[in-house]
């Protein structure tokens, strides 16, 4: 998201900001940016924000363009769910599961979507202040809470909550139930979802690939959340389909995104009601 159209704040802590862990892509000013490209672009780099005169050329250079190409991605895909679903934005309702700091909510809002709720269990509350601070749009509705593999439930959503469109992003092959977190976000959504995980080259069977991992440490290394998941494309249209999801469409690879090679071991889809 290109922060630059709006003026600093005048209350910015830069230090602060250089200080906050991000892990997604804005491009503060020409000096500052941040997201976190993947590493084998970005051999050996540990930062997920970075300044100008605080790194070497190259690299920053680097960092600046793949943060910039993740931003135009991410906007994409929102647009791809905009105009595929035909919501009318002043009167739709946007929920989105594992919403980090927010940058969908936000990139929403200034289309002008008018409910927008975004569920994370991290405390980013510094992070969303900042772009509260910057961007002036302050009614997001963010909520503490989880998916929780073992429930198949997602906290901090009330019993009868829907939404005209949702959104689950990079998320979905990191827990060990993801056909129950279809169904689950299949009986939130009434027009369409943005659905984007990783499925590596598991096409044609209906397959599930578990492997053990350590990316689940910060919030309990416990059986069944310290599995990875990958779903095989065919497992994936299949559920989809049996949730109530009548069109699914893949988004097309655009050459301004992250890497080709990237994307191809991705689903990035947009599923209609």
């Amino acid at each position: 998201m290109d922060l630059r159209n709006y003026p600093v704040p005048t209350n910015l802590d830069e230090r602060e900001l250089l200080s906050l862990w991000w892990y997604q892509p804005y491009i503060f000013s020409d000096d500052i940016a941040s997201g976190l490209p993947p590493r084998f672009v970005m051999k050996g780099l540990d930062k997920t924000i970075l300044k100008r005169s605080e790194s070497a050329h190259k690299q920053f250079n680097k960092f600046w363009k793949l943060s910039y190409r993740s931003s135009q991605m991410y906007q994409d895909w929102g647009q791809a769910l905009l105009d595929y679903s035909g919501v009318e934005p002043k009167k739709a309702s946007v929920f989105e599961l594992a919403c980090n700091t927010g940058f969908f909510l936000f990139w929403l809002k200034e289309q002008g979507i008018a409910n927008c709720v975004g569920i994370d269990q991290a405390d980013l509350g510094k992070q969303r202040e900042i772009l509260k601070n910057y961007t002036g749009i302050n009614d997001i509705d963010f909520r503490e809470g989880r998916w929780d593999s073992e429930s198949h439930k997602i906290d901090s959503l009330g019993q009868d909550e829907q939404f005209d469109l949702t959104i689950c992003t990079a998320f979905a092959q990191h827990i060990s139930d993801p056909l129950h977190l279809i169904k689950a976000l299949s009986e939130r959504t009434k027009t369409a979802m943005l659905y984007h995980t990783s499925i590596g080259y598991l096409n044609l069977s209906m397959r599930i690939a578990y492997r053990p991992t350590e990316h689940h440490k910060n919030w309990g290394d416990t059986f069944p959340n310290n599995l990875d998941t990958r779903v095989s494309r065919k497992l994936l249209y299949w559920s989809l389909r049996e949730c109530g999801f009548k069109d699914i469409i893949q988004l097309n690879y655009s050459p301004n995104w992250l890497s080709r090679y990237w994307y191809y071991q991705m689903a990035t889809l947009v599923c209609l009601k």
